[in-house]
């Protein structure tokens, strides 16, 4: 998705700060009533609630033009097949070709949430409801998008190119588990998933040589795609370096569809078309919209407590057996990683987790997250990203004991999975507290949490 940033984990015992990379925290900024609306908020469709929160549920898009359209653009998205293959063009043979080399194809074996996919989706089985996602899936849907923007605008055919290269290989040097384990290799070995990209994207990796042949071959200088990835994307629109990117726009889509909510009618299609179309209010509607919804799946998933705690708890184990690692283990695979380390799957076991947590982690924690806002004083039409989409950091606390008790009390009352926005839920009354800054979200989550007691009720 985006840069990463430091957690500190602060032990009591000798107030060291340890590093821990993940990715962009960002929590929300404005998000008037009326920039999006759902099922569950609109009073005109509450005779189709029906199974509000799941997603099942059929979505009535009224972020932007309200109608029955179900194609990409108007919110529908297949996350688990985001690239379809569906033309003859260069680009799509060079995605192809792409998806063919070892670096890439690695990509499947490295979850998209790092540690924290595992915890959400306990038992994945492939349906809509438990399904993990891989980075490679991830980077086919980033290739897509930046396809489809390709389709939008008018570029040479070298430049075509070298966008969808970049777009398709932006997260190949990711360690096993993501953002959750590179510290801790950074940390001992020196390394990190920007230069283990350089050193595939350009051949100097053994793993990453089929690469630098496929670039080759379709005449694409490596260092002209590293170049677009470390910001030189001007003639991209700044869709690999700005707030509003490919990355993120798919990313923050895909992470949001572990939340069990309604889509509100977002797509990564729609939103980067919306990103291109600055002339109408319904485009700085979509990309106001989406923004917070940015934040609303940080506050609630990456940046909340319980994914903090499970990436403290991977990165406190590796490091405890760092001593059997070598750098090359950061381009291996996560099956890799659970052969070498046991304790990493013991680490999944409900019932082994809470000892293995208290032994290898300090009982107080602080972390960062980042608090997104909208300057609205600035014309979204101008283009000025940077200035209207603004970051800040702040800083959290959470004990180890507050997150095993309350997980505690999720498996006793029946598994987190079906009471992930309950008050006490997955996350914590965090999640209710991050909703209040917005209407739409503090109305989302009041209606959503309500018609799923209701169903309880009813069903008891």
């Amino acid at each position: 998705m985006e840069r990463s940033e430091s957690l500190g984990f602060i032990h009591p015992r000798d107030s060291q700060a340890v590093n821990l990379e993940q990715e962009v925290g960002e929590e929300v900024g404005e998000n008037p009533n009326e920039l999006v609306r759902g099922d569950c908020i609109d009073d005109r469709l509450s005779t189709r609630i029906g199974n509000c929160g799941n997603e099942r549920a059929l979505v009535v898009d009224q972020l932007l033009w309200e109608s029955g359209d179900t194609s990409p653009e108007n919110g529908q998205y297949d996350f688990a097949e985001p690239y379809s293959g569906y033309d003859n063009t260069a680009e799509a043979e060079l995605i192809d070709a792409l998806s063919e080399t070892k670096a890439f194809r690695r990509l499947e074996d490295i979850r998209f949430l790092g540690a924290l996919d595992y915890f959400l989706v306990s038992q994945p089985n492939g349906k809509e409801t438990s399904r993990r996602y891989t980075r490679q899936q991830h980077s086919l849907g980033v290739a897509a998008l930046a396809k489809a923007y390709l389709d939008e605008t008018r570029h040479s055919a070298q430049q075509r190119l070298v966008c969808v290269a970049a777009a398709m290989l932006h997260d190949v040097g990711h360690s096993p588990f993501s953002h959750t384990l590179e510290p801790v290799f950074t940390e001992a070995f020196g390394v990190d998933h920007h230069r283990a990209s350089e050193r595939m994207i350009t051949g100097l990796a053994p793993l990453g040589s089929d690469i630098a042949k496929v670039l080759k071959a379709f005449g694409i200088d490596p260092l002209a795609v590293l170049h677009v990835l470390n910001g030189g994307d001007e003639h991209f629109d700044r869709f690999f370096s700005g707030p509003i990117n490919f990355d993120t726009i798919e990313g923050i889509l895909r992470a949001r569809s572990y939340l069990r909510m309604q889509k509100l009618g977002l797509s990564p299609l729609k939103v980067m078309k919306a990103a291109i179309a600055r002339t109408s209010p319904e485009s700085q509607h979509v990309i106001d919209g989406f923004w917070n919804s940015k934040a609303e799946v940080y506050s609630l998933v990456i940046r909340s407590k319980r994914g903090a705690f499970y990436d403290a708890l991977f990165q406190e184990i590796v490091r405890r057996h760092v001593d059997g690692l070598t750098a090359d283990d950061f381009y291996t695979t996560e099956t890799s990683m659970f052969r070498k380390i046991p304790m990493l799957r013991d680490a999944l076991d409900a019932q082994k987790m809470p000892a293995i947590a208290r032994n290898v982690l300090p009982s107080k924690l602080v972390y960062t997250v980042r608090q997104f806002d909208i300057h609205k004083s600035v014309d979204f039409t101008t283009y000025d990203d940077a200035k209207r989409y603004a970051q800040r950091k702040t800083r959290s606390f959470l004990t180890v004991e507050e997150i095993l008790q309350g997980l505690t009390a999720i498996n006793a009352d029946g598994g987190a999975s079906e009471r992930l926005y309950r008050d006490k839920g997955l996350f914590g009354a965090e999640a209710e507290r991050a909703t209040h800054g917005t209407g739409f979200f503090r109305s989302a989550w009041r209606a959503c949490r309500n018609v799923w007691l209701l169903r309880s009720t009813r069903s008891s």
